[in-house]
């Protein structure tokens, strides 16, 4: 418990840090309320099937157009924002995280903090969409679905800080971020889509797949889908452990002076 003060003194550099983004700021409200806000405005009441995939079933539903597209492109949303912003959190200005490593900061007070800032932030988030997605949409299953959102917040959120962990440029994984979960996130697990796909294994790798099927799921019926809850579980913690290990090859080259 000795590090706790030093681990909370991160947590509020990184928070200002992030403060500071203007833009990301700016994304963090804009993005949802443009994207909702587009949905509303057009899309229509014209019923779509809808397919939610649990363990031992499949349920079909006929939901309209507009309920169907405000949680998809909510999931979504979610997804985008959590991996600019764990992006923001990981890779800038990490050199001048390692020179603190190297002053005598110890390496598991600088990533329990940013971990901990990291968590936060997807909490906020998916408190944020889902009461927003709240007022919008009946949900059955309110806190179910906040778990979804958290755990696609989670899992993107750790693929973008991955991404830029491996690239010392920000546009480039910026890019990348932003075409997976364009391609996942945001096409191949809508579902309008996806209900008519001829190959669903191939949609069913994707980190995507299993958060949505949740917030499907708790959005629009009142069964708790342990499958997706578990498959969210195993793709966040795998790609928590390829962020960690990454974040520990960087910082091997790193020696920590000893205090005077």
């Amino acid at each position: 418990m000795g590090d706790l003060p030093v681990i909370r003194r991160v947590f509020v550099l990184s928070a200002l840090e992030l403060l500071r983004n203007r833009i990301g700021l700016v994304l963090f409200f804009a993005i949802p309320a443009i994207f909702l806000g587009i949905v509303v405005l057009t899309a229509g009441t014209t019923p779509v099937p809808l397919k939610v995939f649990f363990r031992d079933e499949t349920v079909s539903l006929l939901l309209s157009q507009e309920k169907t597209s405000l949680v998809f492109v909510s999931a979504s949303v979610s997804g985008f924002i959590s991996a600019y912003f764990s992006l923001v959190l990981f890779q800038q200005d990490f050199q001048y995280f390692r020179y603190c490593v190297f002053n005598g900061l110890r390496p598991t007070s600088l990533l329990l903090g940013r971990f901990a800032l990291f968590f936060v932030m997807a909490v906020v988030l998916a408190a944020s969409i889902t009461v927003a997605l709240g007022q919008m949409v009946s949900l059955q299953q309110a806190f179910p679905a906040f778990i979804g959102f958290l755990l696609i917040a989670t899992v993107y959120g750790a693929f973008g800080a991955t991404a830029g962990m491996l690239s010392k440029e920000f546009l480039v994984p910026v890019m990348v971020s932003a075409l997976l979960a364009d391609i996942d996130a945001a096409w191949l697990q809508n579902p309008v889509y996806y209900t008519a796909a001829e190959r669903m294994e191939i949609i069913r790798w994707l980190p995507a797949y299993y958060p949505c099927q949740l917030i499907f799921s708790s959005a629009f019926t009142d069964r708790f889908n342990g499958r997706a809850l578990l498959g969210s579980g195993v793709w966040a913690g795998a790609m928590f452990l390829v962020l960690l290990s990454i974040i520990v090859l960087r910082m091997r080259g790193v020696v920590r002076r000893s205090p005077p």
